[in-house]
């Protein structure tokens, strides 16, 4: 009984993600953006404009990451 109720569960969450293609890429992105700045921003050494560009540079594989995703 558990192992039915878990695939549907699973079933309808792959479902929405179907569904929902842009919308699930749009978090995973925002999700990745906002981890990568917490984790350069918590670094004491650098310099505020350097954890930006960094930060950056996350943005960009977030991004790829997210098309290839799509398509």
């Amino acid at each position: 009984m558990a192992e039915a109720k878990m695939k549907s569960t699973i079933e309808s969450i792959r479902e929405w993600v179907v569904d929902q293609k842009l919308r699930t890429v749009r978090c995973l992105w925002l999700t990745g953006i906002t981890g990568s700045i917490a984790y350069n921003w918590s670094q004491p050494n650098m310099k505020t404009n350097v954890k930006l560009i960094h930060a950056g540079g996350g943005f960009g594989q977030y991004f790829l990451g997210d098309l290839a995703v799509i398509t």
